[in-house]
């Protein structure tokens, strides 16, 4: 690794101009390839944009960095309001990214937050290895992940704990009768999609009920065929557990004359404000986002302060309403 890695560094390695470097670094216009190579020569190399070094850490610029995994899905944009309301609170401005679960997008994130020097970052993590976040953490930022988690980091997390909504879910839904239930993942590269997955396979296994699912389709155009799926394994309940899928599922099911809950009875995620005016108002398994959004800042501000910061994990619940109902 060479020591005191410059941006002209950079653009030799790549093989392109400063400028498209520079470019790239900015999240201005550049090609795909230009970014991968400028990409694979910062990880080559270990650069760090500005030389953002420990030693700058002892000024702060009373401000956060915010990255959430897509704006499209409401439970971040709510989670994204809770931390600028807790970080303004702290006297902290908040620069916000916009993954849309794109790792890319992530890393160019990363890169630009470096550039602006900031004192701590809150991170919704894309589930893989980063270059980027070896960079922040080499540059000495104050890292906290919320909601997700990712192995491999020493990075306090701040999420839910998927266990006592999803038992309290399954219990209500086999008082009822349902004995074979299906479950609606997101993107299976997601630390909380692993963990639903997990807990609805043992606690189904533990109640003897017959549970189906498919997590290996990512991508939103991929809601109706997991619901065709599970409409042809014969469940008679499901649990979206990741709300973007949960829209074109509704339509879909309204499209067919499926009926809830006399037909199929649904259980959502994330007790968003729109559940309880829906047709029928939705049982939800929620996540406490103004706590999570709080404690993620409490426990960055531990960190930029120079003190130890833990990990938590806020119990989910469910909330009931009227889309479950006695199996035929």
């Amino acid at each position: 690794m060479r020591a005191n890695v410059t941006i002209k560094d950079v653009a030799e390695e790549s093989g392109v101009s400063v400028a498209t470097v520079s470019r790239v670094l900015s999240g201005k216009s550049a090609s795909e390839k230009a970014k991968r190579q400028v990409y694979a020569a910062i990880k080559k190399l270990h650069y760090t944009p500005n030389g953002l070094a420990r030693s700058l850490r002892s000024k702060q610029n009373r401000v956060v960095a915010v990255l959430v995994s897509d704006v499209r899905n409401p439970y971040f944009g709510l989670l994204a309001h809770g931390l600028q309301t807790s970080l303004a609170e702290a006297g902290y401005a908040m620069i916000i990214g916009n993954a849309s679960e794109n790792f890319e997008q992530q890393e160019q994130f990363l890169y630009q937050a470096l550039e602006h020097r900031v004192d701590g970052m809150i991170l919704v993590i894309q589930s893989r290895h980063s270059s980027a976040l070896k960079q922040v953490q080499r540059a000495g930022v104050p890292v906290v992940f919320v909601d997700r988690t990712m192995e491999g980091y020493e990075v306090p997390t701040v999420d839910s704990d998927a266990y006592p909504g999803i038992r309290d879910a399954l219990i209500h839904l086999q008082g009822l009768g349902h004995k074979r239930i299906g479950m609606v993942l997101g993107p299976e590269h997601t630390s909380t999609a692993q963990q639903r997955l997990r807990v609805f396979l043992e606690i189904g296994a533990e109640l003897g009920l017959e549970t189906v699912v498919n997590p290996k389709s990512d991508g939103e155009q991929h809601s109706v065929a997991l619901m065709q799926e599970l409409l042809e394994a014969n469940v008679s309940a499901a649990i979206i557990a990741y709300t973007p899928r949960l829209w074109p599922i509704l339509s879909y099911l309204g499209k067919q004359g499926i009926h809830v809950p006399q037909e199929l009875s649904i259980i959502g995620y994330d007790d968003l404000p729109i559940m309880e005016h829906l047709n029928p108002p939705l049982t939800t398994i929620n996540q406490d986002i103004e706590e999570m959004s709080s404690l993620a800042v409490q426990e960055l501000q531990k960190l930029i302060a120079g003190e130890e910061a833990q990990s938590l994990h806020l119990p989910t619940s469910l909330i009931l309403r009227k889309s479950t109902a006695r199996a035929k």
